[in-house]
């Protein structure tokens, strides 16, 4: 398959993530389409990422063909002058990326950041990310887990299991999400997939369906430029690096949006109550939307379907691509991307 690449004003740095899988796979990457600004950025000529949150991983766009654009309107006349397969677009949810799913006919492969954990990997997807993603619609009864996706399970596991341990037990445990703008001045995607406006109303409701003995733990989004104040009848723990291991094994449940702690939660088969869409809905792994009896009834309960659990991590973990191993060219060739487009190919 040939890919064009598309590296917007927003998620710019998810065409890396496209680059440096596809360059050692069976398909070519023919062109990169930045908007002009991107050239500013450091990454951009030096492949070198100073932030956390990709554990430094990134690519020199400058490997390949380029061209600018400057506004949509261009970037859309240059993308139907160009011969290629696949657009590639970072997770759609920027302006760019609503205007290509809307304008584009033909087909996109979509990123984000990854699952398990989410710091080190990456997903593709060629419906769209979060609760748009193919996913989502997957029939999961069907997944065979492996003794692969056992170990690695399991491993995931044990990296959870550092930090300190603390007091408390048998609470409720809230994650919350980043509920202002982010570095490039947006607001998180995520919070389009949520009743909630922001972090405090979300934390009002809470309160008002937990028991009024069950104490409540909250974290704030690591990735916050301006943590959410928490409530004095609620217990901060963002101050620290607790052992999550031990924070999932000790919680009644988990109540949250659509964090990423959702994955983490279901390895250790604890009910989690979420009140927004993600990659994780409509397969009956969490209880969406739970009102106070709901959490009465369920709050405490083991071996929360367990191997639905299993099959769902699987699946994740077989999507999605650990940055630090795109240069082994074994592990691309037989990653499901590098496989599924090749099956599109011969069709």
């Amino acid at each position: 398959m040939k890919l064009l690449l598309i590296s917007g004003p927003r998620y710019s740095i998810n065409a890396c993530d496209f680059s440096m899988f596809f360059r050692n796979s069976d398909h070519e990457v023919i062109k990169v389409l930045h908007h002009k600004m991107i050239a500013q950025k450091d990454w951009f000529f030096s492949g070198e990422y100073s932030g956390s949150s990709r554990n430094g991983i990134c690519c020199k766009l400058t490997d390949h063909k380029r061209e600018s654009y400057s506004g949509n309107s261009e970037l859309l006349k240059k993308i139907y002058k160009t011969d290629f397969d696949y657009l590639c677009v970072g997770n759609g949810n920027d302006d760019t990326g609503k205007i290509l799913t809307k304008e584009y006919k033909g087909n996109i492969l979509y990123s984000e950041y990854g699952f398990l954990p989410w710091q080190e990997n990456f997903y593709i997807d060629d419906q769209g990310v979060g609760p748009l993603s193919s996913i989502t619609k997957m029939d999961i009864d069907k997944i065979k887990v492996t003794e692969s996706d056992k170990k690695e399970i399991s491993r995931i596991k044990q990296k959870l299991d550092i930090g300190s341990e603390f007091m408390w037990r048998d609470y409720v445990y809230v994650p919350l999400q980043v509920d202002t703008p982010t570095s490039d001045g947006n607001p998180d995607f995520k919070f389009q997939f949520t009743q909630f406006k922001n972090n405090i109303e979300f934390l009002n409701h809470v309160r008002k369906i937990v028991p009024k003995d069950v104490p409540i733990l909250v974290k704030n989004h690591p990735a916050s430029r301006k943590p959410t104040h928490i409530p004095s009848d609620m217990i901060d723990i963002s101050h620290k690096s607790y052992n999550k291991r031990f924070i999932y094994q000790n919680m009644l449940g988990m109540i949250c949006m659509n964090s990423t702690s959702v994955l983490e939660a279901l390895l250790f088969d604890k009910p989690v109550f979420t009140f927004g869409k993600d990659i994780f809905s409509n397969k009956g792994l969490t209880i969406e939307g739970a009102t106070k009896d709901d959490l009465e009834k369920i709050l405490g309960r083991t071996r929360w379907l367990p191997s639905e659990n299993d099959k769902f991590i699987s699946v994740l973990l077989q999507r999605q691509v650990n940055r630090s191993l795109c240069k082994d060219k074994e592990y691309v060739k037989k990653h499901y991307w590098n496989q599924e487009l090749l099956n599109r190919t011969s069709e």
